[in-house]
C-alpha cells in the first residue's frame, strides 16, 4: 500500500526531471546554433525535439531548421521550420525563416505566401521585408524589391544586405530602362544611387 501512494510522487518527480532536463537541453542547442556550431546544436536539438517536455517547442524546431540551412540541408531545414510555424502560427520571426528556405529552393510563390503573413503579423519584421525584396527582384519586380529594401533598412539600418539588395533593384531597373528607352541617359541618376 505504501508504494501505491508513493507512486504518483515518484512519477511526478520523473516528470519534472525529464522536463528539467529536456530544458536544459533545449538551452544549449540553441547556444550552440548562436556560437555557429551548427552541427552538434542539430544533433543536441535533434534530441530535444523528440522529448515529450519539448517536442512542440516552436523555438527548438526553429533553431534546428536554422542550423540545417546552415548546413546546405534546406529539405530538412523546411521540414524543421515548417513545424515551428505548425506549432506557432502567429510568430512573424518562423514565418520570415521559412520564407527565406522557400526562397533558397527558388519556391518564390511559397516564400511571398509566408512572407506576407509575416509582414501582417509584424510589419517591423525587417527580415520578413528583405525577403519579399529578393523574391521581387527574382521576378523582375524592381520598383517593389527597391521599395522593400528602403523598408528594410528604415527598420534596422544596420542590415547590411538591405543596402546591397537596394543597390541590385536599382541597377536591375537602370538596365530595364536602358533597354526600354530611348534616352536612357536621363536615369543615370539611379546608377548613382546604387553606388
Amino acid at each position: 500500500m505504501k508504494y501505491t501512494l508513493y507512486k504518483p510522487v515518484f512519477a511526478l518527480i520523473l516528470i519534472t526531471a525529464s522536463s528539467v532536463f529536456a530544458q536544459t537541453e533545449r538551452d544549449k542547442g540553441i547556444e550552440l546554433y548562436k556560437q555557429g556550431r551548427d552541427l552538434e546544436a542539430i544533433r543536441v536539438l535533434q534530441q530535444v525535439a523528440k522529448q515529450k517536455a519539448t517536442k512542440t517547442d516552436a523555438e527548438v524546431w526553429n533553431y534546428l531548421g536554422l542550423a540545417y540551412v546552415n548546413q546546405n540541408k534546406t529539405k530538412e531545414g523546411r521540414k524543421a521550420l515548417e513545424k515551428a510555424v505548425k506549432f506557432a502560427p502567429e510568430n512573424s520571426v518562423y514565418r520570415s525563416n521559412l520564407a527565406y528556405v522557400h526562397l533558397l529552393t527558388r519556391k518564390v510563390d511559397k516564400a511571398q505566401s509566408e512572407v506576407s503573413k509575416a509582414i501582417q503579423l509584424d510589419p517591423n519584421n525587417a527580415n520578413a521585408f528583405y525577403v519579399s525584396g529578393i523574391a521581387n527582384l527574382w521576378e523582375n519586380k524592381y520598383d517593389r524589391a527597391l521599395t522593400d529594401a528602403e523598408r528594410t533598412i528604415a527598420i534596422n539600418p544596420q542590415f547590411t544586405v538591405a543596402y546591397i539588395l537596394k543597390s541590385d533593384a536599382l541597377m536591375s531597373n537602370f538596365g530595364k530602362v536602358w533597354m526600354e528607352e530611348s534616352n536612357p541617359r536621363e536615369n543615370l541618376n539611379l546608377l548613382e544611387q546604387a553606388a
